[in-house]
């Protein structure tokens, strides 16, 4: 049990902002006054329990708590940053994947952290693969059903992902009452997982593209997403008849050598753009994980041990 004590909303504070990304691309495909997403900070207490006697002082103590929010979707959700956790180490903060080394019993207090401050109840993951399958959702969650995507149009039903430079999407379908949840990792993305979970509500729900609003969270940036040539040359030939493909696959000169960059971000608009989801529709963090150390866990800045970012979402 967690007493909230203040709660604060502002927008996204521009040192946590990627400001090279809004350029004209990026005008083009979010349109001339893009949305900004909402940091949300939670002063909160927890109270003690009988049950509880053993633990340590310290977890009763007040604490704040953030988390990321888009003002475009009207029901419960977000986006956990690191800030707010028991976690300690390499996983330092509000780490929410039990996939890790982690302590599991500090990853259970910082999932019920984040659940008593968003508002959205613990949620089961599914086991991501990399690839663009879609979970509909109807019922609790089997951590060992394999997926990059889940989708429901059940009330009360949680969703969640993790991720730690991956991009997390979130949509709503205001008309249909349906939400949905896509991660998309740079294989997904190639494969258009964002365009597929659309789709796939489509399908599923009736949801119009036109309709749905979408929010996408923290995740690398092109400024960080250095790759090898195997990697840009797939991006380019999955791009290659969007007239933003080469914006998507960046190539730089340096000292003889070649620098090759990915755009993440780009190509998940385009893929959300090409299902027809609206510009003015979609609202970006602009938050690279890489370069957001205080913020964002970040597997790739991290070498691999670190913690996970918990996207979640529920119909009400």
């Amino acid at each position: 049990m967690y007493t909230i004590i203040s709660r604060r909303c502002e927008a996204m504070p521009s040192q946590y902002i990627c400001i090279s990304q809004f350029n004209d691309v990026y005008r083009e495909l979010l349109g001339a006054n893009p949305k900004q997403a909402e940091l949300n900070t939670v002063k909160m207490r927890k109270e003690r329990l009988s049950m509880e006697a053993s633990e340590p002082q310290s977890r009763f103590e007040p604490f704040e708590l953030s988390y990321i929010t888009f003002p475009n979707i009207k029901v419960p959700h977000a986006v956990s940053t690191r800030r707010g956790g028991v976690s300690k180490g390499a996983y330092q903060g509000l780490n929410i994947g039990f996939t890790t080394e982690d302590n599991p019993d500090d990853v259970e207090e910082n999932r019920r952290r984040f659940a008593a401050a968003s508002g959205v109840p613990l949620a089961a993951v599914l086991t991501m693969v990399h690839g663009i399958e879609v979970v509909r959702v109807n019922g609790p969650i089997n951590s060992l059903t394999l997926g990059d995507a889940c989708i429901t149009d059940r009330v009360s039903q949680p969703m969640m992902i993790t991720t730690a430079d991956c991009v997390p999407v979130i949509l709503y379908d205001p008309i249909h009452k349906a939400v949905g949840l896509a991660h998309a990792g740079w294989r997904g993305t190639v494969e258009r997982i964002a365009k597929v979970t659309v789709e796939s509500m489509a399908q599923q729900f009736g949801s119009d593209p036109e309709q749905l609003q979408v929010g996408i969270g923290p995740s690398i940036a092109p400024c960080c997403f250095e790759v090898g040539q195997d990697v840009a040359q797939q991006f380019c030939e999955s791009f290659s008849n969007s007239p933003y493909g080469k914006d998507i696959a960046l190539f730089e000169r340096k000292s003889g050598s070649v620098s090759r960059h990915v755009d993440l971000w780009l190509a998940n608009l385009v893929a959300l753009r090409e299902a027809g989801v609206k510009a003015e529709n979609i609202c970006l963090s602009n938050v690279c994980s890489v370069c957001q150390e205080s913020l964002c866990f970040s597997y790739r800045r991290d070498k691999r041990i670190t913690g996970r970012m918990a996207s979640a979402i529920m119909l009400v």
